[in-house]
């Protein structure tokens, strides 16, 4: 069981009701940013949150690509004095979601010797609740404890981003090593990615990608598997640079991927996507398969 610890201090403002937003009839409230209540900071080291799952998978980071509505549900509780937390709030954009907190969870209870298992919580709401008056989109939730003797700080939980392909042309290449192009280190001799037996909560998946026609990195590189895109983040690869005479090193990737969802048994193929140096053109994808089950 992934336990995540509750940090120190921060408040939450005084809080209106705005609706009911699903059949556990959890409340939606809207607060001012501006506002906090006199509530005393509580210091605990042995406090703990832990997310379950959103929308249906078990992940670190939170997925809300593919639906309209967020759905969560974990647990969490005051071990100041071994018992359940008196109120557990969401918060985003300044607004904040009243959680449906208290549902009974003797797995918890057991683990965490705890005097009562109303420790469960779950909550529903629109996504459209993330946007600000401006159209920013928050890209992480804060999850605030509250105990009878004050509040804890908010525990942040950031949002998988998935970004949209540039509609750019399909540039046919050859991705043959000898001939540059891309690779993925991790991959077995037979070209396929093999994730039956991890554990951890993300899976790395890394290689390295360039042009081969310029000798230079991509603008961007990508990974397309189920029904989720993500980009990579850049790596230095001077190896890689000296073994094919490239004119930069910048030419290496990495994901870090929810284990849970690149396991998912609709999940059969991992494909990564290069952007021409100049950004004009997407190079013919490289598939690898995906091993997601012994």
């Amino acid at each position: 069981m992934r336990q995540t610890r509750f940090l120190l201090g921060c408040g939450f403002s005084a809080l209106a009701l705005l609706s009911s937003c699903n059949s556990n009839s959890s409340l939606i409230y809207i607060g001012s940013s501006a506002e906090k209540p006199e509530v005393a900071t509580v210091e605990n080291s042995n406090n703990y949150l832990t997310i379950d799952y959103c929308n249906g998978y078990s992940t670190v980071n939170l997925d809300i690509n593919h639906s309209d509505t967020i759905h969560i549900l974990g647990w969490a509780y005051d071990s100041n004095n071994n018992a359940p937390l008196s109120q557990l709030i969401i918060c985003a954009n300044s607004k904040y979601i009243a959680v449906n907190y208290g549902l009974e969870r003797q797995d918890v209870q057991a683990a965490t010797n705890n005097s009562s298992s109303a420790l469960g919580f779950e909550v529903s709401f629109s996504k459209a609740l993330l946007q600000d008056e401006n159209g920013y989109m928050a890209d992480h939730l804060e999850f605030i404890g509250v105990t009878p003797s004050g509040q804890f700080a908010p525990i942040s939980c950031n949002f998988i981003k998935e970004p949209t392909l540039p509609n750019v042309p399909v540039h046919e290449k050859n991705y043959e090593i000898a001939e540059g192009g891309i690779c993925v280190d991790n991959a077995n001799a037979n070209q396929a990615i093999d994730v039956s037996a991890v554990t951890t909560p993300t899976t790395l998946i890394y290689g390295w990608a360039f042009d081969s026609e310029t000798k230079s990195h991509l603008s961007n590189v990508y990974a397309k598997f189920g029904n989720h895109t993500l980009v990579a983040t850049p790596k230095e690869r001077p190896d890689v640079q000296q073994a094919f005479g490239l004119n930069d090193s910048q030419i290496g990737f990495s994901f870090e991927i929810p284990t849970a969802l690149i396991k998912d048994p609709s999940v059969t193929t991992f494909e990564i996507i290069g952007v021409g140096t100049n950004g004009e053109y997407i190079f013919t994808p490289k598939k690898y398969e995906v091993v997601n089950a012994k």
